[in-house]
């Protein structure tokens, strides 16, 4: 009655069609008794006759008699509309929160860069500057990962997709994080072989993925060192990985290492720097290039991390 102004006498005993003449949640309904594979569920808008909207999660499952035989269908309406505000307030304050962060910050980078090129600084004084610019840069990055974050999950981000060289990109990214990998004594081998076929891709956002993904291994790894892997499967993409020898983790932390602001490091000294979103960066980017992510890991041992993109179709 509440959202759909309707009485019980209005509701018993008539077709489903005519009391909830959605299609959306009809096609769920449908769905649900056509391929009974278990509980089907959708997010779903609805606008009431005073213009308010609603947010709903609509749950729908096959009931069976003892004898398998079908007896109905239950959907349940979850109202999820106070969340959805929660999560669109947040997500706005980030990005404002943000947006005012980094102008002044990119300022206070350009002044220190300034003051430490001066020629009348003694060694504590470059020293001071040097530490002062590093944590500066970390925190831009910071904020620019809040930034990057907020526009994908809005769906702002627009990829310029191109036929892409993965064994070039690759190449590329790890000529760039040498300085990385030698100041951790890490090895890099780079198994991806040149004559893979091109995907079709948004050349910065893959190397972006590389650099999260080799970037978060050095991160974790001591000792050993770091491998570039991929294949091409039957299915029509690329399977590619990054494997390290690095700390690894355990199953129930394999589960949350895509989350927002979740690391793998919980110990009371935060051995690790970072907030916990390049891993959710990487599994968007992936995700709108129309691959999965996933990671296979064993605590002392490594981690493998896989991730799919699709190849250039032939023409």
């Amino acid at each position: 009655r509440e959202y759909f102004g309707l009485s019980r006498a209005e509701v018993v005993g008539y077709p489903i069609a005519e009391v909830i003449p959605f299609e959306d949640v009809l096609s769920l309904i449908e769905s649900t008794i056509h391929r009974p594979e278990g509980t089907r569920e959708i997010e779903w808008l609805m606008e009431l006759p005073d213009k308010q909207k609603k947010y709903f999660k609509v749950r729908s499952t096959l009931v069976r008699h003892s004898g398998h035989e079908n007896i109905g269908v239950v959907t349940v309406f979850i109202d999820v509309t106070l969340e959805k505000q929660l999560i669109e307030l947040r997500e706005g304050f980030l990005r404002t929160i943000t947006h005012e962060l980094r102008t002044p910050l990119t300022s206070i980078i350009g002044f220190i860069e300034l003051a430490r090129s001066s020629a009348n600084l003694d060694e504590r004084q470059h020293k001071y500057l040097s530490v002062s610019l590093e944590c500066a840069i970390n925190l831009k990055t910071m904020i620019n990962d809040l930034l990057d974050l907020s526009k994908l999950e809005a769906g702002k981000v627009e990829l310029k997709l191109a036929k892409t060289d993965i064994h070039e990109i690759s190449e590329d990214v790890i000529e760039s994080m040498v300085p990385a990998f030698k100041e951790k004594g890490l090895f890099i081998k780079n198994m991806i072989q040149p004559q893979l076929p091109p995907i079709h891709a948004d050349k910065e956002k893959i190397r972006r993925v590389f650099v999260n993904l080799l970037g978060n291994s050095i991160k974790f790894t001591g000792e050993g060192g770091i491998y570039l892997e991929a294949v091409q499967n039957p299915d029509g993409y690329l399977y590619l990985s990054v494997r390290d020898t690095g700390i690894g983790m355990d199953e129930a932390a394999t589960k949350v290492v895509f989350d927002k602001f979740r690391q793998v490091d919980y110990s009371s000294t935060r051995r690790f720097e970072g907030i916990g979103l390049g891993l959710s960066i990487t599994k968007e980017l992936v995700e709108l290039h129309g691959g999965k992510i996933w990671v296979t890991s064993v605590p002392g041992q490594g981690s493998i991390f896989t991730f799919t993109l699709p190849c250039m179709p032939l023409s």
